[in-house]
């Protein structure tokens, strides 16, 4: 009864270590079967089976041994060969049943990898073309950017152009204007210094008119002075010439019209001088 719960015992517990291995496998297979190619998938399930078969090998030698040891008689040996046998081939069986089942999921893990596959491209090519039209976007708004700037720039540079000739005109206008006062300060200029010229010429011929005119009314006075003096002259001689008798009448009368002829030029010579001192008058004026 003893040795029975033992190979028992060690047949469960083999059973137990067998699947613990296998379970792994299978956790490490679904945890990286969409990021590990299908061959590497597929040699890791290999090996986990390997490995079960390989501890159900060492759990029957240290069956046998323990039997072995236990030295039970021919017939439990027998016997109990017999039923670890039946549970070492419902172990296979069910080790063959776990590989096509583990073949089918692995079929089922191919296409779905396919599938996944299929789908990455499909997202990446999605991607790819949505990378795509972001950059012809891009390249389209940077180029519209670029032409607004070549517009904005063109304006400007229209604008200063502008502005630039507006400057020129106003500056050209300013200088038109500088140079018209200039010529009209030297207009100004020039027509004073004529009307000064002016001036003096006629202060000038004013003076030498006045001159003339005084010289004029001096030699008046001289000729009326001289006049006046062969009057006395005459005069003189007449008033002798009758008291010695020695002039007729007719003769009288002669000395008498020089006398008068003499009165009237020197009237007139004081007429000339009347003349001659109003000129120098409005002359000094």
């Amino acid at each position: 009864m003893r040795t029975f719960l033992l190979v028992a015992t060690l047949l469960l517990n083999m059973v137990l270590f067998a699947q613990e291995p296998i379970k792994a496998q299978k956790d490490s297979i679904q945890k990286t079967i969409i990021a590990k190619p299908v061959d590497s998938i597929k040699t890791m399930i290999q090996t986990g089976e390997l490995q079960g078969e390989k501890v159900i090998e060492v759990k029957e030698n240290e069956i046998n041994k323990n039997t072995e040891v236990a030295n039970p008689t021919q017939d439990d040996k027998e016997k109990k060969k017999k039923t670890v046998e039946q549970k070492l081939d419902d172990r296979k069986i069910q080790l063959a049943d776990q590989k096509l089942e583990n073949e089918k999921k692995l079929e089922e893990k191919k296409i779905q990898i396919e599938e996944q596959k299929a789908k990455q491209e499909k997202k990446m090519q999605d991607k790819q073309l949505s990378i795509e039209k972001k950059k012809l976007e891009v390249e389209e708004q940077k180029a519209k950017e670029q032409e607004k700037l070549a517009e904005i720039q063109a304006k400007d540079l229209k604008e200063k152009q502008k502005r630039e000739e507006k400057a020129l005109k106003e500056a050209e206008k300013k200088a038109k204007a500088e140079e018209k006062a200039k010529e009209k300060v030297a207009k100004e200029i020039e027509k004073k210094a004529k009307a000064e010229e002016k001036a003096l010429k006629e202060a000038e011929k004013a003076r030498k008119k006045m001159e003339a005119a005084e010289k004029a009314a001096d030699k008046i006075e001289s000729k009326i002075d001289k006049e006046k003096k062969d009057l006395s002259k005459i005069q003189a001689k007449l008033e002798k010439d009758k008291l010695k008798g020695k002039l007729a009448p007719v003769d009288i009368t002669k000395q008498e019209e020089k006398i008068l002829d003499k009165q009237q030029k020197i009237k007139e010579l004081q007429l000339d001088l009347e003349k001659s001192k109003r000129k120098l008058n409005k002359a000094s004026k």
